[in-house]
């Protein structure tokens, strides 16, 4: 109940953020984790541009194959907009079911974007590493 609580009060703060940001969005997304399945998910963001900087704020859900783990990820990453490409840091909160303990985590990215009257087409390429190693490995 706690996690989901996090979840409704983050995804409000999201919508509050979208009437200031350049950019909403969805995203699909796929993660190969060493220690689970490959995780497919879906996720939103808000981006608020500040020139050159931007900061990335999402909130994602990820599933892993046939086991019964749902990681929700909390990010916000400060990144550089140089046009097409992009690369950034940040930082994650990970909730996470299936009775394992929810973790910190951090992330470097680099993507690129291509800009179509209305709407934008984006990648990333992300890493990412959490807190508690040795149980997870989200990279």
């Amino acid at each position: 109940m706690k996690r989901l609580a996090l979840l409704v009060a983050v995804l409000v703060v999201l919508s509050g953020a979208t009437t200031q940001a350049n950019a909403i969005g969805l995203f699909g997304a796929w993660q190969n984790a060493s220690d689970l399945d490959s995780g497919f998910g879906i996720g939103a963001t808000a981006l608020i541009g500040l020139g050159l900087i931007r900061i990335d704020p999402r909130v994602s859900w990820y599933s892993y194959g046939d086991t019964d783990v749902n990681v929700f990820p909390l990010d916000c990453a400060a990144e550089i907009d140089l046009g097409i490409i992009y690369g950034g840091l940040g930082a994650s909160y990970y909730i996470v079911d299936s009775g394992l303990s929810d973790r910190w985590g951090f992330y470097a990215l680099a993507g690129v974007k291509l800009k179509l009257s209305k709407i934008t087409l984006f990648g990333d390429l992300i890493w990412r590493g959490s807190e508690t190693l040795d149980s997870i490995d989200f990279s």
